[in-house]
C-alpha cells in the first residue's frame, strides 16, 4: 500500500498494472497450508473466548440497538442473507465457510435449501458438524479443500448452484480471474454470487504476512 501510495500518478498507474497482471499469472491460492498452521486448525474452544456464540470468524454489524457481539453476529449474518438474495428451496454453496456461522445459519433458516460448504481446515469441517448434529441439522454437507484444488464434479455433490456466497474468503485468492470463471461455470441460468470482501478503497493489495504484526 505505502510503495503505491507514495509515488506519482503514472508510477502510480504502472504499479497497479503489473500488481494485476501478477494476480493473473498466480495460482488460485497462495501456500493455503499456511493459513491452517496460522489460526485455522487451531482447536475450536479457543474461539469460545474471542468469537461469539455463532463463530463467526469474519465482520459483524453493529448498529445503535446492538448491545453485544452474539447480536453483531447475527446482524451481519442476516444482512448477507439479504444481499445473497437467499430463499428457501435454493442449491447454496459456500465458499471459505470458517466455523460454520453462515453454514450453519443457512441450514437453519431456510429448511428446504441444501447447503454445500467449503474450508480449507479439518478441524473447522469437523466443529460444523458437530454443531449440525447438536442442532439436528441435516441439510448440510461440510467439505475439506483448498481452492487449487475444489471443483464439484470431484465430489458427490450437485454441480451447479442457485446461489454461491463467500464470506471474507476472496482477500486470501491470488488469481481472482481463473476463480471467477470457475463460479460462472458452477452457477445455475439466473444463479447469483455474493461476495464479501475486504479491500482498501482505491489502491489494489496482496494479503500478504511480513511480520508478527500482520493478523491475517
Amino acid at each position: 500500500l505505502n510503495e503505491i501510495k507514495n509515488v506519482d500518478a503514472e508510477k502510480s498507474q504502472f504499479l497497479k498494472t503489473s500488481f494485476l497482471k501478477s494476480m493473473d499469472q498466480a495460482p488460485i491460492a497462495l501456500v493455503p497450508h499456511l493459513a491452517n498452521k496460522q489460526h485455522y486448525e487451531v482447536p475450536s474452544t479457543f474461539f469460545d473466548f474471542c468469537l461469539g456464540k455463532y463463530k463467526k470468524y469474519s465482520s459483524c454489524y453493529w448498529d445503535n440497538h446492538t448491545k453485544n457481539l452474539d447480536d453483531a453476529e447475527f446482524n451481519a449474518l442476516k444482512i448477507s442473507a439479504t444481499h445473497a438474495d437467499l430463499k428457501d428451496g435454493q442449491t447454496i454453496l459456500e465458499l471459505g465457510c470458517g466455523w460454520g456461522s453462515l453454514t450453519l445459519f443457512m441450514a437453519q433458516h431456510y429448511p428446504k435449501s441444501r447447503i454445500y460448504a467449503v474450508s480449507n481446515s479439518n478441524s473447522q469441517r469437523v466443529f460444523i458438524e458437530n454443531e449440525a448434529k447438536k442442532r439436528k441439522l441435516k441439510n448440510m454437507h461440510v467439505i475439506t479443500c483448498d481452492m487449487n484444488r475444489f471443483n464439484p464434479k470431484n465430489f458427490k455433490i450437485p454441480k451447479s448452484f442457485d446461489r454461491i456466497v463467500s464470506i471474507e474468503m476472496f482477500e486470501h485468492m491470488r488469481n481472482h480471474r481463473k476463480l471467477y470463471r470457475m463460479l460462472y461455470e458452477w452457477l445455475k441460468p439466473g444463479g447469483k454470487f455474493f461476495m464479501h470482501i475486504f479491500v482498501h478503497q482505491h489502491t489494489p493489495y496482496a494479503f500478504e504476512v511480513k511480520d508478527q504484526d500482520d493478523w491475517m
